[in-house]
């Protein structure tokens, strides 16, 4: 009798046993921080079609799926105010951008048109990098809708032309500097229309395209230096830069976070230097981003300068040990600690 009870209190045991091991939780396929296999799926937000920063967003992708463990990366068209905007909104972490400092500038003042379309100040957005991507501000136009003797933008516009003008998209980097140095001048893109004139809004390559074949007269917007967009438009047509008043670049200065710039005449086929203004290029992310993965993309970022500039010539200015300075909004903890480890802080 007692070897048949021991014989069941074995089997029940035994029985027992397997159902516990049986509902035990198995490893989730999503993995852990442990070393399982995860992925991160994450939108990159960029810039117009043929632009700087699509073109740019592009080449961090292709090097951050190569390099970086479970990393998928989605460039998404975009702008510098709507791609803050975007994260700053945003319910989804795994989210990266591109924006100049003039617009996180307004941001983080809830100015400009983040008075209207956001709560308050920026949040949620963190830096990863400064590009140091000198993007001037230029004012190229038809040679013959010049007057004689008018070098200057602000004794063009007291000529009240009768302007076709192109400008980049809606909310776009390029865009808001045309927008806001029309507004130190005093005058508004409805200003330009009541004078006869008319203001369209596109990409760089469109607006380009539009000047060359005769369909406007000028396209106003931040370039990169060297841009194969101004290459061909100086070799298509007889164009002038026009300078912007001293006055203007100082409004512009004091009132939006601008830097004053003056663009070497080696720049340009014209051989004419230019006075102006420039804004500078962010990469940011989402203050709950994982550190991990913006500690290795920032990184990457940072230890391949010669790649990106053999891929855009506008990286010829990037200083990697610089990056980590004025960013306008905080460092992500991830890429703090990668200039930390570079020896940049």
């Amino acid at each position: 009798m007692r070897k048949v009870l021991t014989l069941v209190l074995i089997t029940m045991l035994t029985i027992a046993l397997v159902g516990c091991s049986s509902s035990a939780p198995t490893p989730s396929s999503t993995g852990s921080d442990s070393g399982d296999a995860k992925t991160y799926n994450f939108t990159i937000l960029t810039g117009s079609q043929g632009g700087g920063y699509m073109a740019a967003g592009a080449m961090f992708v292709d090097e951050w799926e190569k390099n970086v463990k479970g990393f998928k990366g989605s460039t998404v068209m975009g702008g510098s105010f709507t791609n803050v905007v975007k994260l700053e909104q945003s319910e989804d972490e795994m989210i990266m951008g591109l924006a100049f400092n003039t617009v996180l500038y307004d941001g983080t003042k809830h100015q400009g048109d983040f008075a209207t379309q956001t709560k308050g100040p920026i949040e949620n957005v963190r830096a990863m990098v400064r590009l140091n991507r000198q993007s001037l501000f230029l004012a190229p136009v038809l040679k013959d809708k010049v007057p004689e003797g008018v070098t200057t933008l602000g004794q063009y516009l007291e000529t009240k032309p009768k302007l076709r003008l192109f400008t980049k998209d809606r909310g776009t980097g390029g865009e808001i500097a045309t927008r806001k140095m029309l507004e130190a001048y005093g005058l508004t893109y409805e200003t330009i229309e009541s004078w006869g004139g008319k203001v369209t809004y596109s990409s760089t390559s469109d607006g380009v395209a539009a000047v060359v074949n005769g369909h406007a007269d000028a396209v106003w917007q931040t370039y990169v230096p060297h841009a194969a967009d101004l290459q061909e438009l100086e070799s298509a047509r007889d164009i002038v830069y026009l300078q912007i008043d001293d006055e203007i670049v100082s409004k512009l200065v004091d009132n939006y976070g601008f830097m004053e710039f003056q663009a070497p005449a080696d720049w340009f086929s014209l051989n004419q230097s230019v006075n102006t203004f420039m804004e500078d290029t962010i990469v940011f992310t989402h203050k709950d981003a994982p550190e991990e993965v913006i500690y290795e993309t920032t990184k990457i970022i940072l230890e391949n300068k010669e790649k990106w500039f053999n891929g855009q010539k506008a990286f010829e200015s990037f200083e990697p040990e610089n990056a980590w300075k004025g960013t306008i909004v905080p460092l992500h903890p991830g890429a703090e600690r990668a200039y930390k480890e570079l020896g940049f802080i």
